[in-house]
């Protein structure tokens, strides 16, 4: 089996990287002081977040591909994914990354009302790397600054596939889709830029879901 990533506008696409943890309680307690610490004090972030929606997309150009065997032949599929999309606005007239050098990723740390919205529609936290499903995966891209020195960033999980194929997790239904929505802001942004982490942002307090 095989994952194809496509990436339109944006400059970075990885997946499956990093480790976002599902340690119970020492997570939530961590999410609950990061807020506090990071939510009002922007001057030490490496940008502001001007803008984010979530939804759930079924497009090759955002989230890739897998390709599969399928009697005896090759069959490309396109995961069901939670998609988030965010603007940003850079503090300086300078570039956040090197592309010849730097590697920048993103992730979400999820509260537990979000993990618990996970496991119902999923049957696992998909924010962990470690601990997901086989054939699920994580993405995430990132647009450089322009002239107005506004960007994009998104992050996307894979949620399963509307059809059963090669025995790879099937899409929860629509019920458990809008649950997992409903709660999907409510945890923090961790970016990170050549393995080392430079910034967090609490997405409960942008908040906009198509």
């Amino acid at each position: 089996m095989k994952k194809l990533i496509g990436v339109t506008i944006m400059a970075v696409s990885l997946l499956i990287g990093g480790a976002c943890s599902n340690k119970g309680s020492s997570d939530v307690e961590k999410n609950k002081k990061v807020s506090k610490e990071y939510q009002q004090d922007n001057q030490k972030k490496p940008f502001k977040i001007t803008n984010v929606k979530v939804k759930v997309v079924n497009d090759k150009g955002l989230v890739g591909s897998t390709i599969i065997e399928e009697n005896g032949k090759e069959k490309e599929i396109v995961p069901l994914a939670l998609y988030y999309d965010m603007k940003i606005k850079h503090y300086s007239d300078k570039n956040l990354i090197n592309f010849d050098k730097d590697d920048l990723d993103f992730k979400v740390l999820p509260d537990k009302e979000l993990i618990k919205a996970s496991k119902d529609a999923v049957g696992v936290n998909i924010f962990d790397d470690e601990k997901g499903l086989d054939g699920l995966g994580r993405g995430s891209g990132y647009g450089d600054f322009n002239r107005n020195r506004t960007g994009k960033i998104n992050v996307s999980y894979d949620l399963g596939f509307t059809t059963k194929s090669g025995g790879l997790p099937v899409a929860p239904n629509k019920e458990k889709i809008k649950m997992l929505k409903e709660n999907a802001l409510k945890g923090v942004l961790v970016v990170i830029k050549n393995k080392k982490e430079i910034g967090r942002y609490n997405l409960n307090a942008i908040n906009k879901i198509d």
